[in-house]
């Protein structure tokens, strides 16, 4: 998941994901499921994106 937030061209849209799945799904950031579901959006975000 790393790897995308160090491509500036995605950055923006990672955060947007970020705060989307904080709002929608809860914020339990000790959750693995969290950041399951995090990379999940913010790939699908990227797919539909670009």
């Amino acid at each position: 998941y790393l790897f995308f937030i160090f491509n500036a061209k995605y950055s923006k849209k990672i955060v947007i994901s970020y705060f989307l799945v904080c709002i929608f799904l809860g914020c339990d950031v000790s959750s693995l499921l969290f950041y399951l579901k995090l990379r999940c959006i913010s790939f699908l975000f990227i797919w539909a994106v670009v």
